[in-house]
């Protein structure tokens, strides 16, 4: 999709030239998956893989078990997970 704007000197204003409604690439369910919203844990995986980075599992293997069970993460969606965790515990440490 584009929008084409150009300066109308006469009317000193900004109008809309040409609009494109087409994508100009396919879209195909590997493109879905890819999307952070499809990769995300939630329920009991999502508890079950924060333990596992928690108590210290490497995140290539943790990585690898979520894959195998049937989740799409990336190798960045578990190091994020592990960034958020240790920062959590990191504040609790602080504060009690």
């Amino acid at each position: 999709m584009a929008i084409y704007v150009g300066f109308d000197k006469l009317s000193r204003k900004y109008v809309v030239k040409a609009l494109q409604t087409e994508h100009n690439h396919s879209h195909t369910a590997d493109d879905y998956e890819t999307y952070a919203t499809t990769r995300r844990l939630a329920g009991e995986i999502r508890e079950h893989a924060e333990l596992l980075v928690a108590h210290g599992a490497k995140p290539c293997s943790v990585k690898q078990y979520l894959n195998y069970i049937g989740s799409n993460v990336t190798l960045r969606d578990v190091y994020n997970m592990r960034q958020k965790i240790f920062r959590s515990m990191l504040i609790y440490s602080c504060v009690h």
